[in-house]
């Protein structure tokens, strides 16, 4: 990070000049592909929003500016698939080679205990700080991990069975692919070959039945207590509290398109879902779920249309992170991009 001197045109034709600690729009990085998307986002304690990037490294908007985290902070790893934070207020992120933990503008790089069997730094596909205090990130190659004061622990599933782990000696089977905790402390977690599982404090138990076995983009619990479940082709599945039957939302009922890359609640209860396009017959884009009815929300002025993300600021605002460096703000009439190219 570093003072940058920022110059501001009014209308009036007058220019001011101030020293400020980030930028009011982000601008892609020299380097980075234009393609980089905004893959996740995530809103800390203090309100914070934060952004993940597949190629440039980590931003935060404190509802003024965003700063940019990226090798000079510590984050040597760009392609970011997931943020989450713990109860000291540690900000965690999830990359192509590691998980990274944040404080005070620095990163660094958690040290997974790892053996022959073991890249030294897996893939990150989730990363989920739980009511207890622990962090749980889930990989490509090494299942499950869980992580706290007393250490680390791995989990691993094979043939519907979980196992713990002991240093590494064994190789994972199955990538996990998303997290969730319930408002119960239930961690539920999403398995390539597995499918729906939860982990109640003691033991692990698989979902079973119709959509169980769905790959999952994201999953989150809701006010009520219901697990939403983003997956691939199969639209939005909601598994009520106490029930084992999944049901799903799909573009019958309104959705873009099947493939629901994301999700969140806003304070009204209402839910909003981002879908991946494909095309002008499937062009994907935001929707709105009120309990009842799926609405689409107009997405003119978006470059693309592929949404990655979806996240509620502190004054309801939504925002929208797309492929093609696309950070948008839809306030409930319209969208105003935070993104430009040099």
């Amino acid at each position: 990070m570093r003072f940058q001197i920022l110059l501001t045109t009014f209308c009036a034709g007058l220019i001011l000049i101030s020293c400020s600690y980030g930028q009011t729009k982000m601008v892609l990085p020299d380097g980075v592909s234009p393609q980089t998307m905004f893959r996740c986002s995530f809103k800390d304690k203090s309100g914070n929003l934060w952004f993940g990037t597949t190629g440039a490294g980590v931003y935060k908007y404190d509802g003024i500016q965003f700063i940019r985290y990226a090798e000079t902070e510590g984050l040597t790893d760009l392609t970011v698939y997931s943020i989450g934070e713990d109860s000291k207020g540690t900000i965690w992120v999830g990359t192509e080679h590691g998980v990274f933990s944040g404080k005070e503008g620095k990163f660094t790089r958690l040290e997974i205990p790892h053996s022959d069997h073991f890249v030294r730094h897996p893939q990150v596909y989730c990363v989920l700080g739980d009511q207890k205090g622990n962090i749980w990130f889930g990989t490509e190659s090494q299942g499950l991990w869980r992580y706290s004061e007393t250490g680390f622990t791995n989990f691993r599933c094979a043939d519907s069975t979980w196992n713990e782990v002991k240093n590494g000696e064994e190789e994972q089977n199955g990538a996990v692919n998303s997290l969730a905790e319930d408002r119960n402390g239930n961690i539920w977690i999403n398995l390539t070959a597995a499918g729906l599982n939860y982990y109640d404090g003691n033991s692990f138990h698989r979902i079973n039945g119709e959509h169980s076995k769905v790959y999952a983009f994201q999953m989150m619990g809701d006010r009520i207590g219901n697990l939403w479940i983003m997956t691939l082709r199969n639209g939005v599945c909601r598994l009520k509290p106490g029930e084992n039957t999944i049901e799903s939302i799909t573009q019958k009922e309104g959705i873009l398109r099947n493939y629901v890359s994301c999700f969140f609640e806003g304070k009204d209860g209402t839910i909003w879902f981002g879908s991946l396009g494909s095309g002008a017959k499937s062009p994907g884009g935001l929707s709105k779920f009120d309990g009842k009815t799926v609405t689409p929300i107009p997405t003119d002025g978006m470059r693309n249309r592929i949404v990655w993300t979806v996240l509620e600021d502190d004054s309801g605002n939504i925002w929208i992170g797309t492929k093609e460096f696309g950070l948008y703000r839809y306030d409930g009439k319209s969208l105003t991009e935070f993104t430009a190219f040099q």
